[in-house]
């Protein structure tokens, strides 16, 4: 092992509260874990596999602390390259798989590393499916299903993963847990990240505010679009907490499930 800069402190001080079966720093695994469903190859410094919401949280506090950049993965089945990082990947695969079903399966809660495939057999018992249904439905697990805004080619833009998302879980870089369908949870982080809020508030209206930018993101987001951030969340919702859900996505997040 032969980490530099700030990775080597990194390293150490993670050591402390995560077990080093769950950090891989060596050669073969680093070359191993740098690269997804796409073409592209990136080696990460090394792969840090968190296995609980605490866990998650002091992570990425270590790496707001010592200025590392960190990338998510869940399934790596992107065929562009987003689960791929020459800095820290933080996989969220196995050990987060649980969920559980609101009455009548509404609306499933899901944690980011359970398969798509797995959810959808969950809820044929209650002829109910998820709106998104990507080509990797099997392989894709709701983590990266719901950052992609996976849809596939059924249920276009009006029951993909923008549109059936009820709420989260999201976890920021200072390690503050929202919960944004738990009120005292969301008038906290009001409270406490006051200036965030202004900013989405400031956003919101300045964009509304030019019709021209206004009209072209509902066009564009009329149509499959997956690029970037979904700024037609900033059009769409008057709550900054929803807006913030729509850009968004945490360890845990509820479904719709639709019925067919």
């Amino acid at each position: 092992m032969n980490l530099t800069n700030n990775y080597g402190s990194f390293y150490n001080e993670l050591s402390f509260f995560l077990p080093k079966d769950n950090i891989y720093v060596d050669e073969i695994r680093r070359l191993a874990w740098g690269t997804d469903a796409s073409f592209y190859r990136l080696k990460p410094q090394m792969v840090v596999c968190p296995n609980s919401e605490r866990e998650m949280i002091s992570v990425l506090r270590l790496c707001d602390k010592y200025n590392i950049p960190i990338t998510f993965r869940a399934a790596g089945t992107s065929l562009s390259g987003q689960a791929i990082s020459d800095s820290v990947l933080l996989v969220t695969g196995k050990n987060w798989e649980k969920y559980s079903l609101s009455e009548n399966a509404e609306t499933i809660t899901a944690q980011c590393g359970i398969v798509g495939g797995r959810i959808n057999q969950v809820l044929s018992k209650y002829a109910r499916k998820l709106g998104p249904d990507p080509a990797s439905i099997n392989s894709a697990m709701i983590g990266g299903i719901i950052m992609n805004n996976a849809s596939g080619m059924n249920c276009g833009v009006h029951e993909n993963s923008y549109k059936t998302i009820v709420g989260a879980r999201i976890i920021f870089f200072d390690g503050t847990l929202l919960d944004t369908m738990d009120y005292k949870s969301c008038e906290s982080f009001k409270q406490n990240h006051s200036y965030f809020i202004h900013k989405i508030d400031e956003f919101k209206t300045k964009i509304r505010s030019n019709t021209k930018l206004t009209e072209r993101i509902k066009r564009k987001y009329s149509i499959k679009n997956t690029t970037g951030l979904s700024l037609n969340a900033f059009v769409d919702y008057e709550d900054p907490i929803q807006i913030i859900l729509h850009l968004l996505v945490g360890s845990e997040g509820t479904l719709y499930a639709v019925l067919y």
